[in-house]
């Protein structure tokens, strides 16, 4: 026998409580199996804010898209097919109403 532990890979924990170890090597591999801990804790807790930011941003997105139709859909509806024609008093009255109320909700979106 050469002195070599043919069972020691098979020993849970051998790597930091084996007495070949100083107990300041024990210390500083449990140290840096705590650090390494928190930095993947920490990493893991960035990677879903991302995560989070991103799907809120293109809900916004579509949200935004959305809202671009239904107005348009609406102006044509309150103006209808004026053409080249000016707008009536009616009409103009309509197509302010519509825009204002898509400011409103466009603003509330950018919030």
């Amino acid at each position: 026998s050469s002195g070599i532990n043919a069972e020691w890979p098979l020993r849970p924990g051998h790597a930091i409580t084996s007495s070949c170890f100083s107990d300041r090597e024990q210390m500083m591999a449990i140290h840096q199996h705590q650090a390494l801990g928190v930095i993947n804790m920490l990493f893991m807790n960035r990677l879903r804010v991302v995560k989070r930011v991103e799907t809120i941003r293109l809900q916004n997105e579509e949200e935004q898209k959305e809202l671009n139709r239904s107005e348009k859909a609406e102006l044509e509806a309150a103006v209808g097919s004026a053409g080249s024609k000016p707008l009536n008093k009616k009409q103009q009255k309509a197509k302010q109403a519509v825009e204002q109320k898509y400011v409103s909700l466009f603003a509330n979106l950018a919030r």
